[in-house]
């Protein structure tokens, strides 16, 4: 190794949650518009062992991006968008339908266009979390 060079080694699951908080910054500019303020996005990793509830993004401690545990009424790959006040909702991640959603449309339109562009985060982080591979096609 040459001097004043180090070899920096980042796991799978580090590379997942930069790129997962590269993609919900994006959104959070997007959503945020030219005449507001930036959003602030947290992205933090939480072992499924320890809660049931794995929140992947948060922007302005308003739009929440989670993936939870042993839900009995939908067991198949989902996501949930929770927005304090207005609504929430969860969404399949193979099609982005809606399971269930109270959500406006408006709104629900720009986070799902998130969602499409950002299908292999979610796909990666629900693996992670829930032990096992899914295939979205």
């Amino acid at each position: 190794m040459r001097k004043g060079f180090s070899k920096a080694r980042i796991d799978k699951t580090k590379i997942t949650l930069l790129k997962l908080k590269a993609a919900v910054t994006d959104l959070s500019d997007d959503l945020g518009g030219r005449s507001k303020q930036p959003y602030k996005v947290t992205i933090r990793k939480i072992r499924p062992v320890e809660i049931d509830i794995v929140t992947v993004g948060k922007i302005n401690n308003n739009i929440r991006f989670e993936v939870r545990e042993k839900e009995p009424h939908h067991n198949e790959a989902h996501f949930h968008i929770t927005i304090r006040g207005k609504g929430s909702g969860s969404y399949r991640i193979s099609d982005f339908s809606a399971i269930e959603s109270n959500i406006s449309s408006k709104t629900e339109k720009k986070l799902l266009a998130w969602a499409q562009e950002n299908r292999q985060i979610l796909v990666d982080t629900w693996n992670e979390f829930h032990g096992y591979r899914i295939t979205v096609a």
